[in-house]
């Protein structure tokens, strides 16, 4: 998924689902234009399979934007409970954030398969793309003081 400006039509999975999460109304089908998604990508290929995360939630990230990680982290504690770990080469991570050198000041890209990738060249494409999966996920993920056991997400780039 990369950032950019327009609509997002509605994108289904390989096995005619949709994606996102039905309750929160996210791109639920082709009659769906006006996506909640923000920013909106430019761009978004929606896979077979899906990604179960759980707690805690492991990411491997530039020391340069371990801040932007901790307001994620913080979020996650609030809203259902979630730790996060910081962890490096020798533990498996759910979740890379990789500093790159061909994404603009605000740009990301995010991809979903057997962990979260998270390419970007600043803080604020981190930031982003931390609050686009939180918006791919149900809305327990926006509560405050919800439950939630394991994280489903849909494998896309």
């Amino acid at each position: 998924m990369s950032t950019g400006h327009g609509p997002v039509r509605g994108h289904h999975t390989a096995d005619g689902g949709t994606l996102g999460d039905p309750s929160r109304g996210l791109l639920r089908s082709e009659a769906v234009v006006d996506v909640t998604l923000v920013p909106l990508p430019r761009s978004m290929d929606v896979r077979s399979g899906t990604l179960t995360l759980h707690s805690p939630l492991r990411i491997s990230v530039e020391s340069e934007w371990r801040d932007v990680v901790e307001t994620f982290a913080r979020d996650l504690t609030a809203s259902i409970g979630w730790d996060v770990e910081f962890v490096d080469g020798s533990t498996t991570p759910d979740v890379i954030i990789r500093k790159v050198n061909d994404c603009g000041d605000e740009e990301y890209r995010l991809s979903i398969d057997e962990e979260v990738t998270i390419d970007a060249s600043t803080a604020a494409g981190v930031a982003y793309a931390l609050t686009v999966l939180r918006q791919l996920g149900p809305n327990a993920l926006w509560s405050s003081a919800a439950t939630l056991d394991t994280l489903e997400l849909l494998a896309l780039h």
